[in-house]
């Protein structure tokens, strides 16, 4: 089990990021691993990654379907959930 936070999505669908290359080396070297993360860090990777609604869908898209095995959390208040 991984935590995924904002960082690694950003340089994973963004091509001119820096770290790019590493974060899809990195996924593929833990592919076998769940990927753990939350809406809000999905919410906060889109706005820091995308422009346009189209590509915020793709990115969703994307992280839900193409890595099968990412599990999303609602953070509530004083707990996880």
């Amino acid at each position: 089990m991984i935590i995924v936070d904002t960082g690694f999505w950003v340089a994973l669908f963004n091509n001119k990021d820096q770290y790019h290359l590493i974060a899809q080396q990195t996924l593929a070297q833990y592919s076998s691993q769940p990927l753990i993360t939350t809406w809000c860090v999905l919410t906060e990777s889109c706005h820091q990654s995308v422009v346009v609604r189209s590509e915020y869908v793709r990115f969703l898209n994307i992280a839900q379907g193409s890595i099968h095995k990412l599990e999303t959390y609602l953070l509530l208040s004083g707990r996880i959930g």
